[in-house]
């Protein structure tokens, strides 16, 4: 993690923009799909900028026993589960729900990392396969 300190910004301290992402490729490598986080976590704030254009919805060519067909995806990372900052949100913004049932998207692909109480010593060797049963 890098700390900008008190009252550190991303923008002061990256030449470019940077977004909390997820891509998709398919079977031959080829990008096929990239979707930026709407919702950013405390930790996100440091370092990344929201999704200027909201959530996205892709169609996705996948294999389905037959041959391939397209399916309508949208991608959501994490915090873009809750609402805006847990706050009602404004008009103009919609809940991840809100963007999959208006684009009429069948898959939902979520990618997350959960927080542990766990120290990191835990999270090696032979403890690591345990459950950490306190945060699940």
């Amino acid at each position: 993690m890098i700390d900008l300190g008190p009252g550190g910004s991303a923008e002061k301290h990256y030449p470019v923009t940077a977004y909390n992402s997820v891509v998709a490729v398919n079977a031959g490598g080829e990008v096929v799909a990239h979707s930026r986080k709407t919702n950013l976590y405390y930790t996100d704030e440091t370092w990344a900028q929201e999704a200027p254009e909201g959530f996205t919805a892709h169609d996705l060519a996948v294999a389905d026993g037959s041959g391939s067909s397209r399916v309508r995806t949208t991608f959501a990372i994490c915090m873009d589960l809750n609402p805006h900052h847990f706050l009602p949100r404004a008009a103009t913004r919609r809940s991840l729900t809100d963007h999959v049932l208006a684009t009429d998207s069948r898959l939902l692909v979520l990618s997350t990392a959960w927080l542990t109480h766990l120290p990191s010593s835990a999270l090696v060797g032979p403890e690591a396969a345990r459950p950490d049963d306190d945060t699940l």
